[in-house]
């Protein structure tokens, strides 16, 4: 049983990555259709006024969705077996071209992560510990520049003019 219908427009360069990511075109399909499968089809690139159909269809005996597609009104297997597949099986083919590993999280579809307190409290301490650390260095470095200059100080002279006896 079909269970949902929607209509979506899209130019020949979308299509075109569809065909790339079901191995309707490109080298990984011409490679199969010359070595391995001479009856596979292959596509050069999306025609004029092309019409790319997934029907998904529901399983209510076995509670699974299937997904089918429909290319210029030819059926291909999405899946290498029958023409529908199964629909955790599609979308391990769309996983490996998403852009971002988190993008139910972009969609707004998952709520983000909480921001986490002890991030900012283990900035704070490397932030406390650095500026001890320097006060450290600077308080060293004024010591040892301050007893150089002492060294090199002329010790001064009496004046015993001064002293009556």
């Amino acid at each position: 049983m079909c269970i949902r219908d929607s209509t979506y427009s899209a130019h020949d360069t979308n299509l075109h990555n569809y065909l790339i990511a079901f191995n309707l075109t490109g080298w990984r399909c011409e490679f199969e259709r010359i070595f391995i499968n001479n009856q596979k089809t292959c596509f050069s690139v999306p025609e004029f006024a092309s019409l790319m159909l997934f029907e998904i269809y529901e399983d209510e005996t076995e509670d699974e969705v299937f997904i089918k597609l429909k290319y210029n009104d030819q059926e291909f297997s999405l899946c290498g077996g029958p023409t529908m597949c199964p629909f955790s099986d599609v979308r391990e083919i769309f996983e490996q071209y998403y852009i971002y590993p988190d993008w139910e999280q972009r969609c707004g579809l998952i709520p983000p992560p909480d921001n986490n307190p002890r991030n900012w409290e283990i900035l704070v301490h490397v932030g406390l510990i650095f500026l001890g650390i320097l006060f450290v260095i600077l308080t060293i470095t004024l010591t040892i520049l301050l007893r150089i200059k002492q060294k090199h100080r002329r010790p001064r002279s009496l004046d015993l003019s001064l002293i009556h006896i």
